[in-house]
């Protein structure tokens, strides 16, 4: 499933490359699984696969995840490494 899930997000990231532009300035920024997934244009439940399998970056505060800026952005430039290797 983890394979799956890194597809959609390619081809979800060809769509967006400029992702990790539009994301807020503000590196210290958490975004919700909502608005990651808005952003990366995938399904919270997609999202949260990723933080399960410890790929995306992301911390509970309370009962609440939550992805921070600098890790969306991190997250981002790894698959478009890897991609072109």
């Amino acid at each position: 499933m983890r394979q799956a899930v890194r597809d959609a997000v390619h081809d979800e990231l060809a769509a967006h490359a400029h992702a990790s532009a539009a994301v807020d300035d503000d590196p210290q920024r958490l975004l919700s699984l909502t608005d990651t997934a808005k952003r990366l244009g995938v399904s919270r439940s997609q999202v949260y696969t990723l933080i399960q399998s410890h790929e995306l970056p992301a911390i509970k505060v309370g009962d609440v995840w939550r992805v921070p800026v600098d890790g969306l952005r991190a997250w981002i430039t790894r698959q478009l490494v890897e991609r072109t290797k």
